[in-house]
């Protein structure tokens, strides 16, 4: 019994700093390929790093700014996209 819950005390946080992570990267790539660039993902912990806005040479065009989602929505949005992926896998297995 004892031996059982110092494992669940120590997988369980283990497995979602994972799934964290995993789905906050996820997130990451999945929402400007969405939306067309339209949305991004904030930083993960930390708060949004300022961009320049000028370059040696030549002025930078001006274009909107994408709109930034929270790093939480980025990793339900990449979780998400996993589940559904099994989903369909799994259905395309079962059909075939």
């Amino acid at each position: 019994m004892p031996l059982s819950a110092i494992a669940e005390a120590v997988l369980g946080p283990v497995v979602e700093l994972a799934l964290q992570v995993f789905g906050y990267y996820t997130g990451r790539v999945i929402v400007p390929a969405i939306s067309f660039g339209a949305y991004r993902v904030g930083r993960l912990g930390r708060g949004e790093r300022p961009r320049p806005r000028f370059r040696k040479g030549r002025p930078i065009p001006e274009r909107p700014e994408p709109r930034v989602l929270s790093a939480d929505a980025g990793v339900l949005i990449g979780v998400v996209f996993w589940i559904l992926m099994a989903l369909i896998i799994g259905l395309a297995y079962r059909l075939s």
